[in-house]
């Protein structure tokens, strides 16, 4: 059998190369039987300058920190075997090293070594096969023990590094970090979170493809840019298609909250999010990020508290030397968007839908107006059947609105309309929305207020018995223009 598996290894993988190596890591020492502590016989296979290619096969491996520290390897993980995570307390992982930066983001963003396998500065990276990484009993968050772990996959300042064909489970707080990496590809993996999915931090020229990431008590697939480097990156050329994700806790799709560098060319399409603790789609811009030119196609949610969260705040999670910044949304595309059944069902929470900018702010010495927009388009978006409804109605004059907070995004609280909430936003444009509730609401559908040159063209809406309008104007509104829209009608309420 294990020749059989080495030639057949060696056409699949080497067929390119004819001077790569491959090492089973049973010949370097490994049980493989699940209770032996097989750490030292795999790191010896991944360093030895003759194995390009590492084969776990036939057994449940038990291992701490695996470590990649040479370019060109291919960690080949066959369907007959297990990487099974050591246990915690017994100072089986690489230490972490202490961050300078480390204020800025939390712990387990600053570490990458406290990982079960991890690769940094290296380049033509992959990790493949069929089988599973459990990481059974990784910590879930930070600060932890030095020698006890919390990732499952941790990797720093990489390039061309593929990840294909997996099972991820018990991940700790992520089943990947990855931070300042150069064409990175994620492929048909299969992840069953305990907290984060994949945080893709600081990355350009990413590919997602038909990955399923669910039921995570975190994020669950989420494109950041901190500081942990000590320097600002941008995140760019990204394109998710056919995946799956879902998070109890927080986004589906979600950009933030550590936002220090820009964020551009994002395609995200043909997309499931099954659940949404705070969103399907969010965007928390709260330290400097300017994002752009990013589209969403064809996605559809379920099981979310809100349909969408576009939110700008102050918080800068980073050094004065950076400057302080506002961030910027704007031309970000949505289409062909449905959206059903916007209840949280952990928490019994439902949220409207809500593009809300940073507008001044005395207290936190913010003068201007940062906005979401302009050029922020909405084409065929189905909330018909996403409100849990139950609104009351909303007081006139002066409706109750909930704060903006500059530090908070999450602390909204109610909102005084059920399908839209726009605020401090400008150059917003809907094309045939259908807005609707699972029971009557009492809200009008739409709440708008220092809102400049928005558009409703084709929009339909659904009406409670004590509402007498669609759409609420509050202060300092301009350019609203409502398209071909029978019957929808609007109403200044301050």
């Amino acid at each position: 059998f294990a020749e059989t598996m080495r030639r057949l290894l060696w056409l699949c993988l080497v067929l390119s190369s004819a001077y790569s190596e491959l090492c089973n890591v049973k010949d370097f020492g490994a049980k493989g039987d699940g209770v032996t502590l097989d750490s030292v016989a795999i790191n010896k296979a991944v360093a030895h300058p003759s194995c390009s290619i590492v084969v776990f096969a036939d057994g449940k491996f038990l291992t701490g920190s695996i470590r990649i520290l040479k370019s060109h390897k291919t960690l080949y993980i066959d369907e007959t075997a297990t990487i099974i995570g050591a246990p915690q307390g017994k100072d089986l992982y690489d230490h972490y090293i202490p961050n300078p930066w480390h204020m800025y983001q939390d712990f387990g963003h600053n570490h990458w070594r406290d990982a079960l396998i991890y690769a940094i500065n290296v380049t033509d990276i992959t990790i493949t096969g069929k089988g599973l990484i459990n990481g059974r009993k990784l910590h879930g968050g930070g600060p932890i023990p030095q020698g006890d772990g919390d990732k499952l996959i941790g990797l720093q300042s990489c390039s061309h590094v593929t990840i294909s064909n997996l099972r991820l489970t018990g991940s700790g707080h992520f089943a990947l970090l990855a931070t300042n990496i150069d064409y990175l590809n994620l492929l048909n993996l299969h992840v069953r979170p305990h907290r984060d999915g994949f945080d893709i931090v600081s990355c350009r020229h990413v590919k997602v493809y038909d990955c399923n990431i669910q039921f995570g008590g975190d994020d669950s697939l989420v494109f950041k840019s901190d500081f942990s480097l000590g320097r600002v990156l941008d995140t760019y050329n990204v394109h998710v298609k056919n995946c799956i994700t879902g998070s109890n806790g927080t986004t589906g799709l979600e950009f933030g909250s550590e936002t220090v560098g820009d964020f551009y060319d994002y395609v995200i399409e043909d997309h499931i999010v099954t659940e949404g603790g705070d969103a399907a789609i969010g965007m928390a811009i709260m330290d400097g990020s300017r994002v752009h030119h990013i589209t969403y196609r064809n996605i559809t949610a379920y099981n979310v508290t809100s349909p969408f969260q576009l939110y700008i705040g102050a918080r800068g999670n980073h050094p004065k030397s950076v400057g302080r910044r506002i961030g910027q949304i704007h031309d970000v595309t949505f289409e062909d968007i449905r959206v059903h059944r916007c209840f949280d069902n952990y928490r019994g929470r439902n949220w409207t839908a809500s593009l809300d900018g940073q507008g001044k702010n005395t207290s936190f010495k913010i003068s201007g107006e940062h906005p979401v927009g302009p050029q922020i388009k909405f084409s065929r978006v189905d909330l018909a059947h996403c409100s849990a409804g139950g609104g009351d109605p909303i007081h006139i004059p002066s409706p109750t609105l909930p704060p903006h907070e500059p530090l908070h995004w999450f602390k909204i609280g109610p909102r005084p309309s059920y399908g839209f909430f726009l605020r401090n936003v400008v150059g917003i444009q809907f094309d045939q929305l259908s807005l609707g509730w699972l029971k009557p609401d009492q809200r009008p559908a739409v709440f708008l207020q220092n809102a400049a040159d928005v558009t409703f063209t084709t929009l339909s809406a659904a009406r409670g018995k004590q509402v007498a309008f669609d759409i609420a104007i509050g202060k300092n509104v301009s350019g609203l223009k409502i398209v071909t829209s029978p019957g929808i009608t609007s109403k200044h309420v301050e």
